[in-house]
């Protein structure tokens, strides 16, 4: 009968000593700990919590490495006319406009941007960018002066760039840049009359200032604005003019 008797104060001694390591261990963070917190046995057995375990899964903002927008581009024509011939194309305005999809990605930072350097903000960005326009023009038979509204006429170009901009992220929301272009394009202006038609390459460069501001859906999308300044290449094929310009956009960044 004693054997019994101690058995079962063995038994229920041994679950309440188990059940109490076992809360123990689950305090004090050990390996098969789920709890968050961390903590030391005082004299009188208590525990005192002493810091908090960081979090694995915490949210931290990471600055773009790139972005792509859709980009709408504005330059003037150097003429509203263009001569083939004894043919004109008479074009309503000088102003041309361009969509295109403009890529800039960021190349190397200057600093360690978990640094404390002053200079770990700073960044130089490649951009590379494609697009297109088109404008309806007029004919005229310049033998005799006189419009010829049945006949067809547009010009497109198609335009590419590349720029190296250098950059300063000022703030999560606000990234101002300076930067250097060139922009090579070829044009087509075509017609009903193919004696009327002509076709071209040329190029145009320059500096520019701008600023991505990546405010859209936490920082996920953002809008850009810039101006620039378009000096033309040289050479008979230049279909566009010296001007001070400006862009803007709307994309994402990743």
């Amino acid at each position: 009968m004693k054997s019994v008797v101690f058995l079962i104060l063995s038994l229920v001694l041994g679950g309440s000593l188990s059940r109490s390591a076992y809360a123990q261990s689950t305090t004090l963070g050990l390996p098969n700990s789920t709890a968050n917190s961390v903590g030391t046995r005082d004299s009188d057995d208590s525990v005192r919590v002493i810091g908090n375990l960081p979090y694995s899964n915490q949210w931290v903002y990471e600055r773009p490495s790139n972005y792509l927008y859709l980009n709408f581009d504005s330059s003037t024509l150097a003429s509203q006319n263009i001569n083939v011939s004894h043919f004109q194309t008479h074009f309503n305005s000088t102003r041309f406009n361009l969509l295109s999809l403009d890529f800039q990605s960021r190349l190397f930072t200057i600093a360690d941007p978990l640094g404390n350097s002053f200079f770990r903000r700073f960044s130089f960005w490649g951009r590379y960018k494609l697009g297109f326009g088109t404008i309806d023009g007029i004919l005229v038979d310049l033998t005799e002066g006189t419009p010829l509204p049945a006949e067809k006429n547009s010009l497109l170009v198609l335009q590419g760039a590349v720029a190296l901009d250098f950059a300063y992220d000022w703030s999560d929301w606000v990234q101002p840049y300076i930067g250097f272009n060139f922009k090579p394009y070829y044009y087509r202006n075509t017609s009903s009359m193919s004696s009327a038609e002509s076709e071209g390459n040329s190029s145009v460069y320059g500096p520019s200032v701008g600023v991505n501001l990546p405010i859209l859906f936490s920082h996920k999308g953002s809008l850009f604005a810039e101006l620039h300044e378009d000096l033309v290449a040289s050479g008979s094929n230049q279909i566009f003019t010296n001007e001070l310009a400006g862009d803007f956009g709307v994309g994402l960044t990743f």
